[in-house]
């Protein structure tokens, strides 16, 4: 495996050290030994430059060259498209929204060679909890429901954004107890001016549409601070932006019957994850098995914000939620910027020294179907 060439890194808003300058793109595309250019998001430039030096420390430390990672500053729309297009680039690492991504998408298919574009661009994230979940405690279910969504003011890619919930009693007294709870909520300011706006122009849509009912948290007039809001929806209602993200502290919750679920779950887009609050007795594989055709990450009674750098973490789904299907965190993500070649006949003295025979650099190789760190002689 060889790195894939420059890869140019278009950081998110959101998180200005996980998602941006020393993010998780910029980590695995420097560790896949590609050179890396950020263009650094305008919301936290002073960050962004202050964490550019820390990085250039440690390259100088780790005596690599310092021209293997740079980085641009600007406000100027049109450095997106320069750095897109510039004929060193050889990939793209993004986080951010469905608008910038596809605009990256169509940067690459305007170059002469087009190149790969490895987008995050976040998603509904649902969840859908059965009857026999919400038969202990109620309370306590609702409340984590309710910070999960609101957690960071709401800006996760992997916010949930929808709760599908029984249209019963007990979907009843789960409502009531997130409506009680939100009223006391009051987030942070959202991070930039752009989003407060886009947030409350969609808030506003959401609430012309006479069928939904909703409820808030208290105000924040800090900053660019706004309301928590939440929709309620009978499954019923044919409305396009009931299934579309809302970046900020809101979600939809729609009511259906148990049995309509599985039709909920195939009218989904691409998903980042998808959650299951359900008793170990519920017959949930038809559900389990439509929602992993749809998202990256399948999770059974727990909530989708948290996200951890593992071996086992795959954070990426379905278009639009990624513009492919590997994982943007974790250590399978550093497979985006690498690229296989295979060597065929070639003496040992003119191979790579990671495959020549006596493996100098002492690392685990597939020999013959076995695993071993020992020589070729010695192996065999």
């Amino acid at each position: 495996l060889q790195g894939s060439g420059v890869v140019a890194v278009f950081a998110a808003s959101n998180f200005p050290f996980a998602f941006s300058v020393a993010g998780g793109d910029s980590a695995s595309a420097l560790a896949a030994g590609c050179p890396v250019i950020v263009k650094a998001h305008p919301s936290h430039p002073r960050t962004s430059q202050l964490t550019y030096e820390s990085v250039l420390r440690g390259i100088n430390e780790a005596g690599f060259s310092r021209d293997i990672f740079s980085i641009v500053q600007g406000t100027n729309p049109e450095i997106t498209g320069w750095l897109a297009k510039a004929s060193a680039v050889s990939a793209i690492g993004f986080t951010g929204s469905e608008v910038v991504g596809k605009i990256l998408l169509d940067f690459s298919r305007q170059r002469k060679v087009p190149i790969p574009v490895y987008a995050e661009m976040g998603s509904l994230n649902p969840v859908f909890i059965t009857p026999s979940a919400l038969e202990n405690d109620i309370k306590v279910l609702a409340t984590a429901a309710a910070d999960s969504a609101l957690l960071g003011s709401g800006q996760f890619c992997t916010k949930p954004g929808m709760f599908i919930v029984p249209s019963d009693s007990l979907g009843d007294t789960f409502i009531a107890e997130i409506e009680k709870y939100v009223a006391n909520q009051q987030t942070a300011p959202l991070l930039n001016k752009g989003i407060q706006k886009r947030y409350i122009d969609a808030m506003g849509k959401l609430a012309e549409i006479p069928e939904l009912v909703s409820f808030s948290g208290s105000e924040n007039l800090a900053g660019f601070g706004v309301t928590p809001k939440f929709f309620v929806s009978k499954w019923s209602v044919d409305e396009p932006a009931l299934f579309e993200e809302h970046f900020g502290p809101s979600s939809i919750i729609i009511r259906a019957s148990y049995s309509e679920y599985i039709d909920i779950a195939k009218t989904l887009k691409g998903q980042l994850t998808a959650t299951i609050h359900a008793a170990a007795s519920d017959d949930c594989k038809d559900l389990v098995d439509q929602l992993t055709q749809v998202s990256g990450r399948v999770i059974w009674n727990g909530f989708p914000t948290a996200v951890s750098v593992t071996a086992a973490q795959q954070h990426g789904g379905q278009w639009p939620a990624s513009s492919s299907q590997t994982t943007s965190v974790g250590l399978d993500a550093i497979y985006r910027f690498l690229r296989p070649v295979a060597f065929q006949n070639f003496p040992d003295s003119h191979l790579p020294p990671e495959l020549q025979n006596s493996n100098p650099y002492g690392i685990e190789r597939l020999i013959n179907g076995k695993k071993t760190s020992r020589p070729v002689e010695l192996a065999q």
